[in-house]
């Protein structure tokens, strides 16, 4: 009688390879929707990052009835030899506000925002200030801060502010270390995108279209005229400008307060990383941190264009933005410059039309 022959219980050559290819066929149709998901948890902590400045932003204004002024400049002295100068931005007075209590008790109002007795708070990585979706890179950052680069060279040759800043440069300039942050405020728009989108704007608006944060003097002139009031009488004084909900005539749900700028140090172009203009100098607690919004050449995007003008990121095809309401946008890449400067200034319409929500 023949002997039955027991079936093998392998796999032949055959299957292993078929189930090895539909193996690697599902990984690789797996993987975009893996990444995809990862974006898109990313780009929800960053709004969510947004939404720690907003609650800050919102503290502040009920508690002292006005936003934050962009920067304050406080002087004591009675003439220009013997002043003593400190300068802070938004984020300074917001830190108690973030519930980083310790580091607001640390920082001194009264000196330079880099000074020595500074450094231990401006050093500090705060975690909500990097988006995830962001390039790694050294996020503290060695910076050398000189007063009168913050203004245009038509400001520095001028007869009255230029003996001014000379004194500061010679006083407070200072290398240091500084943590970055992926988001910041607006100042304003330069003249030339603002006159392009349609605003006309006075010849002594030096410092083009004005944000709901905007510069705290208004001029040269402005800035020359409150120093030297202060000197003939000795003292001291403060120059802030913080603006008021009232003022905000726009709608708080129509006017933005945070933007965000990833990337920095690094600049970066909407064709990729240009290294040869590195490195951005914009940790937190710099005033350079503030961004004037630019275009590049004759382009006329805000978004996308330019990281050391524009906004700026690295999520698919949006940037995010945060209302002076507390609501966070994510904004199109191809969004109009026209519709951006109309959601930057709080108290004029769209010069094409007014506002869209």
């Amino acid at each position: 009688m023949p002997q039955r022959t027991k079936p093998s219980a392998g796999f032949t050559l055959v299957e292993v390879l078929l189930v090895i290819a539909i193996i690697s066929l599902l990984v690789t149709l797996s993987i975009p929707a893996i990444q995809s998901a990862r974006e898109a948890a990313r780009r929800t902590q960053c709004m969510n990052n947004l939404h720690q400045y907003g609650l800050a932003v919102a503290s502040f204004e009920s508690q002292n009835g006005h936003f934050p002024s962009s920067l304050t400049i406080s002087i004591n002295g009675k003439s220009l030899e013997d002043s003593e100068w400190a300068l802070h931005t938004y984020m300074a007075d917001l830190l108690p506000h973030f519930e980083q209590v310790g580091l607001a008790a640390q920082y001194d109002f009264s000196q330079m925002f880099c000074s020595k007795s500074n450094l231990p708070v401006i050093s500090t990585a705060l975690p909500f200030a990097i988006c995830p979706s962001g390039p790694s890179r050294d996020l503290d950052f060695k910076s050398t801060f000189v007063p009168s680069l913050m203004f245009s060279r038509t400001v520095r040759e001028n007869k009255l502010a230029g003996p001014l800043l000379k004194y500061l440069d010679g006083k407070y300039t200072a290398t240091y270390q500084g943590a970055l942050a992926d988001y910041t405020i607006a100042l304003g728009a330069d003249k030339g995108i603002a006159e392009r989108s349609g605003y006309a704007l006075p010849k002594s608006a030096v410092y083009g279209l004005e944000s709901m944060f905007p510069f705290p003097v208004a001029t040269t002139q402005d800035l020359a005229s409150k120093v030297l009031a202060l000197y003939s009488g000795g003292g001291s004084t403060e120059i802030s400008r913080g603006l008021s909900a009232a003022e905000i005539t726009d709608g708080l749900s129509n006017t933005f307060t945070m933007i965000e700028i990833a990337g920095r140090p690094e600049h970066w172009l909407k064709g990729g990383r240009y290294q040869a203009d590195e490195p951005l100098d914009r940790p937190w607690a710099d005033p350079r941190s503030l961004q004037q919004l630019k275009t590049v050449g004759s382009d006329t995007k805000l978004v996308q264009a330019d990281n050391r003008e524009g906004l700026f990121s690295f999520h698919a095809q949006t940037v995010n933005v945060l209302f002076a309401d507390g609501h966070v946008q994510s904004i199109d890449f191809d969004v109009d410059a026209k519709l951006m400067l109309s959601w930057m200034t709080p108290a004029q319409s769209d010069p094409l039309g007014g506002k869209t929500p």
